[in-house]
């Protein structure tokens, strides 16, 4: 890839994200504008105003690619085997009476100096 093509992208990458930070910024402006108007008014402009951010973010090529990466972090993180709580009661048990016993100690002496 070109380094006038790669620059291109980059361009048009930042020029999205601008208009999706404009977008969040009007609708945050119009929510407290519209203050004598109801919640529900006010907060359908405000997550409306969001949730088109959104879209735009989502369909520019880094937010391809983030919800590629995002896709494939969740099926990593289904793949890790968790312990069951029996696994970790005994565990737990232990940081329970190492922080009542030895923090306790430890601030007490930060104390004195």
């Amino acid at each position: 890839m070109s380094q006038q093509t790669v620059g291109h992208s980059e361009e048009k990458s930042s020029w999205v994200s601008g208009l999706a930070a404009l977008i969040v910024v009007a609708a945050l402006v119009l929510y407290y504008t519209l203050a004598d108007q109801s919640l529900w008014l006010r907060l359908a402009v405000l997550f409306g105003g969001i949730a088109a951010a959104v879209l735009i973010v989502a369909i520019s090529p880094d937010g391809r690619r983030f919800i590629a990466y995002a896709k494939d972090s969740w099926y990593e993180v289904k793949k890790v085997v968790w312990p069951s709580r029996k696994e970790t009661e005994p565990d737990d048990s232990s940081r329970i009476w190492f922080c009542s016993d030895h923090v306790p100690v430890s601030m007490a002496c930060r104390q004195i100096d």
